[in-house]
């Protein structure tokens, strides 16, 4: 029935309607919640086509004008203030353990505009996000720590020093460890070197004495003595006198052969001759004679003594003294060597010569004539030359070809006889007919070569842009004729420029030159567009400034293309965050199904559209990060505290765990970084209860009296013995002993009136004779005065406005004489049976200038050969199986923290090999070697000995005592140990102050610590600590005795 009932409407109008804008009724979302943001609406172009059917058309077909808005403001109101943050920036530590890390925190507004702005903290309502976190650094690269160099092994030359350099990292723990040194970069610092490369001070080296030199009458000697100097390099070279001490400086001249000389005849210089040439006489006196023991020369009384020796000596002796002096004799003058001109020469002889016996003349040689010479040459004929015509060579040719001239001077010349020329006219010669040559000539009469000759270029062949232009070329010749056109054969071999050439007189106009369009950019929607390019160029295919070309005749770059609606497809967002980072965790996301409609709209529609189509739903959910947890290191409780009484640490060990990729917990040996070289350790410090603590007395107050005698305070407190800034409870040194006394008698200077000056004792005689020793001397306050100008002795703090002399000095600062050094035991013997010998080390040793002892060279010591140190052993037959004897093993052990080793010692049968009990080596041929042995332990590169400042010396004279700490440190941990070489151990306790205190008039002895805590030490008086402080009793004590 349904399908016969008739229809109850039916299409009037067949005509499609105008197209008309259509909107949507309501906008959507703002884009912002704040600061202005946009909603917008659909906006579409729409016609309702002759079939009822609604037809959505491009906006080009609805009307411009009268187009809805799409888009309006929204929100426009400023944001709430929010905490902004900037990333993070670098870890304050690039590596050893945990930094910091920090970034900007700042409150800010978006108003309304859009701008962000900063704004006070207050205004922002949340709380502030942390502007620092801490920041995890790895391992550091192993790096060399060096530590500071030893004593120097001498004081002068060269010594050596060592010093530990250890290979250390630190770790991400912080914990500092020591790995192998090939972990380190580069070379390892040396750990050993020169030093002291200093002279040793000079000594004295007397050479042996030279002969006297006289055999009577008391001669001298003497010797060379030089002051050597032994180098840093070991070298012993002479140096400067100056370098040695002068004081000691050996003799270099003595007397010898002190006896009087025999008779012997002396005589007098001779007298001058008695003529000043030729022959005559001289004379002298003659005498017997006698040189004394002093020196004194005598004359005896009888020459018979010496007439014993020796003829008596002339008393007169014959002279002949040289002649009279030549004289210079010339000769007559020689012919002249020019006859005109003024340079003529002429030349003569002159000879020395001497007038001797007889009227005979004699020729000597020139220097033995004293007068002044004659002159040898003089210039002759000084009268004008005849006149001479000189002409100069030619000069070079003006022309190459074609004939050119050159010339040449021509001239008329006289030579004056003053020596000078002149040049006067051609016609004075000419008159004495001289010929007179030409002064010019033709030359290079030959034709020149062809060559091009070009004409100007024509025209340029176009108005714009590029085009030709042209010039004709002719064969040209230079001969002594002219220059003229010659046959173009001439010029054939010749290279020819060009004949043409482009030009150029400025660019034609450019012009639009268009591309092919493009492939559609889309195959769907409504962004589809084809492009191409569209340039400006010149003829050339040069592209240039669009401007340069019309804007009304320019092609279009776009064209709309594949305008239609897009298949369905699915939109995934990005993956949230993995829930964990480590151990399996998960990840979602979110699915929309959507479709690009013709006008480029993206629209998100039901998601059956899409599975109806047979498309696939992306996942949303999956696993991440399935990985094991990196492993660390779990803690236990704390040990025990490692320290019985006061501050020390507890430590506990950590195990490495691990978080598997399942999520179970598991052990993870190996995993947690370097654990294979150092189990990672927790300290924290833990108390030990009260520790027995030690008094120390902190500063004096001023004394209460300004002269005579006074007393003064102090505060005395209960320290650590171990640590002393470490102040304890009373009740730590109750236990140990009685508390110091808080107040003592104090002297200031004396209340008498008078002068107070030092009096000073004579210098003692010098401690050592060489090698720096030592020598006092009192030195004593004295008070002289006013009245009685009486001077007594006085406490020293009465002289303490003036500078106090010393009282003891170094003297004979000088180099010893070196000595022989042998070790007090011989050596393991070389055989335990038959002839066997043993030796004993030697070495030269000298005392420097320093007063320290060190090692020489056997040049230094006394005596040119060392001692006798090797002796006989073990003088006994070997064999039998009854033969034993001690047999020592090479090897002791390593030197222990008490700084001693040890070694095995067997009683041995060599014949058979076999050991017996120490009896069985009752009557053994040598005594049983040592078992034990001091030795040096340096600590090793983990342990070492750490000394704080000294303390005040606890009396101002006649010996006290100062304290100081001394606590061995495990320099890998930076913590105390226990493991330091005791043998090494500095000193904690020394003595001070010896300087004996002076002795107390009885007006100033008084018992400053009182009678009752004196009378108990009477024992002690001759300490001189105990006659500072209980003087009274001590003097009445000694009296006693």
């Amino acid at each position: 029935e349904a399908a016969l009932m008739p229809p109850r409407e039916e299409f009037c109008s067949e005509v499609a309607c105008p197209p008309v804008w259509y909107h949507a009724p309501t906008y959507g979302a703002c884009s912002k919640p704040c600061a202005t943001g946009e909603h917008s609406r659909v906006v579409r172009c729409e016609q309702i086509l002759g079939t009822g059917e609604m037809a959505v058309l491009p906006d080009d077909r609805c009307d411009s004008g009268d187009r809805p808005n799409e888009k309006k403001s929204c929100n426009m109101r400023d944001c709430p203030s929010e905490w902004m943050t900037s990333g993070w920036g670098k870890c304050s530590l690039d590596c050893g353990g945990r930094g910091t890390e920090i970034r900007l925190v700042y409150c800010t507004t978006l108003l309304t505009d859009g701008v962000l702005v900063n704004t006070t903290d207050e205004a922002c309502q949340k709380a502030r996000p942390a502007a620092q976190q801490l920041c995890q650094a790895g391992d550091c690269d192993p790096e060399w720590e060096i530590y500071r160099w030893g004593v120097c092994s001498r004081s002068c030359a060269t010594g050596s020093q060592v010093r530990q350099v250890l290979c250390e990292q630190t770790k991400a723990s912080s914990l500092r460890v020591t790995v192998p040194d090939s972990d380190c970069p580069g070379e390892k610092p040396e750990v050993l070197q020169p030093c002291e490369e200093t002279d040793c001070p000079g000594i004295w080296h007397a050479l042996p004495w030279q002969e006297c030199n006289q055999s009577c009458a008391t001669g001298t000697q003497i010797r060379r003595v030089d002051c050597e100097q032994r180098k840093a390099n070991g070298q012993v070279v002479r140096v400067a006198d100056e370098v040695c001490n002068p004081e000691t400086r050996p003799a270099t001249s003595q007397d010898c052969n002190a006896r009087d000389c025999p008779e012997v005849w002396f005589t007098t210089d001779w007298s001058p001759c008695s003529v000043s040439c030729g022959n005559g006489v001289r004379r002298r006196g003659v005498a017997c004679t006698q040189v004394l023991t002093n020196g004194e020369r005598v004359i005896v009384s009888s020459e018979s003594e010496c007439l014993r020796r020796a003829e008596r000596p002339a008393e007169t002796q014959p002279c002949y003294l040289e002649m009279c002096a030549p004289t210079s004799r010339p000769s007559a003058w020689g012919p002249c060597s020019h006859t005109c001109g003024g340079s003529g020469m002429q030349n003569r002889v002159v000879l020395c010569q001497q007038d001797i016996e007889g009227g005979a003349v004699e020729t000597v040689s020139d220097g033995e004539c004293t007068d002044i010479r004659p002159p040898t040459t003089q210039v002759c004929q000084r009268v004008d030359c005849p006149p001479l015509v000189i002409n100069s060579a030619w000069g070079e040719c003006d022309r190459e070809c074609a004939e050119g001239r050159q010339t040449r001077s021509v001239e008329c010349q006289i030579l004056r006889g003053s020596g000078s020329t002149d040049v006067v006219s051609n016609s004075v010669c000419r008159s004495l007919r001289l010929p007179i040559p030409p002064s010019q000539q033709a030359c290079n009469s030959q034709h020149c070569a062809a060559r091009y000759v070009y004409n100007p270029w024509t025209f340029c062949s176009r108005s714009c842009g590029s085009g030709l232009q042209n010039r004709r070329v002719q064969c040209w010749q230079l001969t002594r004729y002219g220059d003229s056109r010659v046959a173009s054969n001439l010029c054939a071999s010749l290279p020819r420029e060009p004949l043409q050439q482009g030009c150029f007189l400025e660019r034609c106009r450019p012009v639009w030159v268009s591309a092919p369009f493009s492939e559609c950019s889309h195959t769907c929607g409504g962004s589809g567009l084809r492009t191409r390019s569209v340039t400006c160029q010149f003829d050339n295919g040069e592209i240039t400034d669009d401007a340069l070309c019309s804007y009304r005749v320019k092609p279009t770059t776009t064209r709309a293309c594949n305008r239609v609606n897009c298949p369905f497809h699915w939109n995934t967002d990005a993956w949230s965050e993995c829930s964990k980072e480590c151990a399996t965790g998960k990840q979602t996301r979110r699915a929309r199904c959507n479709v690009v409609d013709f006008a480029g709209t993206l629209r998100e529609i039901s998601s059956r559209s899409c599975t109806s189509v047979g498309l696939t739903r992306p996942d949303v959910e999956r696993e991440c990060n399935r990985i094991p947890c990196l492993a660390s290191f779990e803690y236990g409780e704390f040990g025990t505290c490692n320290a019985t009484c006061g501050a020390g640490y507890q430590k506990r060990v950590g195990v490495c765990r691990q978080v598997s990729a399942e999520g179970s917990v598991v052990n993870a040996e190996g995993q947690c970084g370097d654990q294979e070289k150092t189990q990672p350790v927790q300290l924290q410090s833990c108390d030990g209860g009260i520790c027995p603590g030690v008094w120390i007395g902190l500063a004096w107050s001023a004394c209460s009296v300004d002269c005579g005698l006074g007393t003064r305070q102090r505060d005395i407190i209960c320290v650590d013995r171990n640590d002393p800034s470490r102040r304890l409870d009373e009740l730590s040194c109750r236990i140990t002993g009685g508390k110091l006394l808080g107040e003592e008698t104090c002297r200031m200077p004396d209340c008498r009136d008078g002068t107070y000056a030092w009096d000073l004792g004579v210098w003692g005689t010098c401690s050592r004779t060489c090698g720096a020793g030592q020598q006092r001397r009192s030195v004593t306050c004295q008070l002289t005065e006013t009245t009685s100008r009486r001077v007594v002795n006085v406490d020293p703090s009465n002289c303490k406005d003036l500078a106090t002399p010393e009282s003891s000095r170094l003297c004979n600062e000088f180099l010893c004489p070196g000595y022989w050094e042998l070790a007090l035991s011989y050596g393991a013997c070389s055989v335990t049976c038959g002839d066997g010998t043993q030796d004993r080390p030697f070495q030269c040793r000298v005392r420097t200038a320093q007063g320290s002892i060190v090692d020489a060279t056997h040049d230094f010591c006394n005596t040119p050969q060392p001692p006798t140190s090797r002796r006989a052993c073990n003088r006994v037959e070997c064999g039998g199986t009854g033969f034993f004897t001690w047999h020592p093993e090479p090897v002791w052990t390593p030197c222990s923290t008490q700084c001693s080793q040890t070694r095995k010692v067997h009683c041995y049968n060599p014949t058979t090999r076999k050991y017996k009990q120490d009896e069985g080596c009752a009557d053994a041929p040598i005594d049983k070697p040592i078992t034990y042995r001091y030795c040096v332990n340096n600590g090793g590169e983990r342990y070492l000995w750490r000394e704080g400042p000294w303390g005040n010396c606890s009396q101002p004279c006649g010996g006290g005592i100062r304290m100081r700490t001394v606590i061995c440190m495990n320099v890998i941990k930076n913590e105390p140990a226990v493991s330091c070489p005791i043998c090494i151990e500095p000193v904690k306790r020394e003595e001070c102050n010896k300087v004996p205190c002076p002795e107390k008039t009885d007006e100033e002895c008084t018992d400053l610590l009182g009678f009752e805590y004196c009378d108990g030490r009477k024992a002690t008086c001759d300490s001189g600590n105990t006659q500072a402080f209980c003087c009274a009793t001590c003097k009445a004590e000694l009296r006693g005795r």
